[in-house]
């Protein structure tokens, strides 16, 4: 059976970000940057139109990883890489949360010397 024509798309740009990427429940989006260790907010919006991103936090050292372990609930792996080689897992709680309103990360696990290797 010969397959269907492939439909024609256009992919349109909303943000730039170069890092780790958590699409939510509510179509919003947390974008985590390494080398600036900065948590930041894209507000969902219809198809083609450009969001302009909220800084969320500033973490002490880059963020490594991010995930959202439950709806609103994110996860956040911070490490200091070039010294102690620390790193750690924080858990951020956005219920209740509104663009602009600081947040509070709660460090959850601190992993044991040389497990960040």
């Amino acid at each position: 059976m010969p397959m269907a024509p492939i439909p024609a798309v256009t992919l349109t740009p909303v943000a730039y970000f170069p890092e780790n990427l958590v699409v939510r429940a509510d179509g919003s989006v947390l974008a985590a940057t390494v080398p600036r260790k900065e948590l930041w907010y894209l507000p969902s919006a219809e198809p083609g139109t450009e969001v302009s991103p909220v800084l969320v936090h500033t973490f002490e050292h880059p963020v490594l990883g991010i995930v959202e372990a439950e709806p609103d609930v994110i996860i956040v792996s911070v490490s200091d890489l070039y010294a102690t080689h620390e790193s750690q897992l924080a858990r951020i709680d956005f219920n209740g949360w509104t663009p602009g309103k600081p947040v509070t990360p709660e460090i959850i696990f601190t992993f044991d010397d040389g497990s960040a290797g």
